[in-house]
Parts: structure tokens; sequence; C-alpha cells
């Protein structure tokens, strides 16, 4: 009995090191709830390295002997992105009063007491988060497709599909929450085996982040406990342009746009991707 050939075979680990830089865009606009209507310019920048991932990527069944192809993974994120990103000018905003006109410069305790950027904005969770995810690949063949596709790019299309869920945790009275995503893509050769055109379905969910304390909003007249800030399911759909002059090296450029938003929080209309990877 083979136990490396049964179990520990067909293995591969993915480092994964992501580069953020964004930037809010203000001002936002708080209607008068009992002290007045504001204009609040928090703007913000997030530069770095986020949470380093590494991820351990194990094939179960192949198409050679399998209708399909199936992977697993199980990965950690290291807390290695900063958590302490902060609004404003380390923290001090620009608050207008629509009435008057008059400036005030606040320190921007809507998340926190020392004016940090909401958990999504962060480049890191502070603690240590895990994330399983699975794979499915079906690669077709000539003759999958009916009579009238034969010979055409279907022909040698194939479809991938699959999801990730990532634990996430408390750190500082903050909790980011765990999210999941849900992906289906349909890929097909435009010239050879250089040049492809995809498809993709993307949705993601997040659990709604939690931020601990009270806060008093500027057109607030109390204070309250701190809401929840984002939440629940975004789906995108588009298409994407695949160049890949080498086996181990491919460029995409992506196209997807809003069918869903989300129930909470703010969520792009659309998204543009630029992307590069090369495998060795």
């Amino acid at each position: 009995f083979d136990l490396d050939k049964k179990y520990f075979h067909s293995f591969t680990a993915v480092l994964n090191i992501t580069y953020e830089s964004s930037v809010n865009r203000g001002p936002v606009k708080l209607p008068d709830i009992g002290n007045g209507a504001r204009s609040v310019f928090n703007t913000g920048t997030s530069d770095g390295v986020q949470d380093i991932n590494l991820m351990v990527k194990k094939k179960l069944w192949d198409q050679g002997n399998k209708p399909i192809g199936w992977a697993v993974a199980a990965g950690v994120y290291f807390p290695t992105g900063d958590t302490d990103k902060k609004a404003g000018d380390d923290g001090n905003i620009s608050v207008k009063n629509d009435a008057t006109g008059a400036i005030s410069r606040p320190v921007f305790r809507r998340f926190t007491d020392t004016g940090e950027l909401p958990a999504g904005r962060q480049l890191g969770n502070g603690e240590m988060s895990y994330k399983v995810a699975t794979f499915f690949t079906r690669q077709f063949l000539p003759g999958d497709m009916p009579d009238f596709l034969a010979g055409t790019p279907f022909d040698r299309a194939a479809i991938h599909w699959g999801g990730a869920y990532r634990f996430n945790f408390e750190h500082d009275g903050v909790d980011p929450g765990d999210k999941a995503t849900i992906f289906g893509s349909m890929v097909m050769p435009i010239h050879k085996d250089y040049l492809s055109f995809q498809i993709s379905s993307v949705t993601n969910w997040q659990a709604n982040d939690t931020y601990e304390g009270e806060f008093q909003f500027p057109n607030a007249s109390a204070a309250v406990a701190r809401p929840d800030f984002r939440g629940g399911w975004l789906s995108l759909v588009g298409a994407s342009f695949i160049y890949s002059p080498d086996p181990l090296i491919r460029f995409t450029a992506t196209a997807l746009t809003r069918v869903v938003q989300p129930t909470l929080g703010p969520s792009p209309g659309y998204v543009a991707n630029f992307g590069f990877s090369a495998s060795f």
C-alpha cells in the first residue's frame, strides 16, 4: 500500500502577496436628524501589503478518470497588514455645517476612538485568519457539444466553478466579519492557445462587520452604539480576455458589472481588473 501515492501527491502550494492602494471619495452628506445637516470630508488612503496568504491545494479528481476535475484547498492569512490606517490627517477630518458654512476638525470616531478607517479599508485584520475552498473544472472535448457547435471555439471550451470561505476574528474591538465567495466561468480559445475569452460570475457574501463602543454622528444630538458598516451579498458578472504566451504565464483584462447590491455599505457599480500571474 503506497501511502504517498494514495494521499500525498498532487499538492500545490500558493503564496499570495497583495499590494493595495486605495483612496476615499467624498464628501459624505448627512441629513439633519437633530443637529443640522453636515458634509463630512473623511478622506483616507490605504497603501501597502495586505495580510500574506499561504494556500495548499490538493487535486482529488482528474478529468482523465472522472467526469470533472475537483480540487480542495486550505490556507492561512498571516497578520502582516497594517490595521491602523486613518481617515483625514492622522485621524482628524473636516466637517462642514451646511446651514452656517462653519467647519470643524474633529477626530473621526465612526469606527474607533482614534480615527481608523473601517475594517474593509485596512490592509490587515490584526489576527490570523483561515480559508477553505473547493474548485471544479470541466474541459469539453470534441464530440461533447451539439453538432452545430462542432469545430467552433465552444468545442474546446472549459467551465470552472467553486467557492471559498474565510474565517475572520475580532481584533481590538473590530470584527471584520467572515467572507464567502462563489464563482463560475466559461472560457474558450480565440486564437490557438494564446488568446482566450472568458465569461464570469462572482458572488461575494460578508457577515456584518462590527465595532465596539459608541459614536455620535455629527448630524445627531446623542451617541449610539456604533452601527455595522458593511455586509450582505454582492454579485458581479462580466467578461475577460486572457493572453498566455507561455503555459506558465498569463495576462488578464476583466470588466465586471454589479447585478446584486449588498444590503449594507458601499459597493462598486463596476470593476475593472488587470492581472498578471506566473507559475514556477
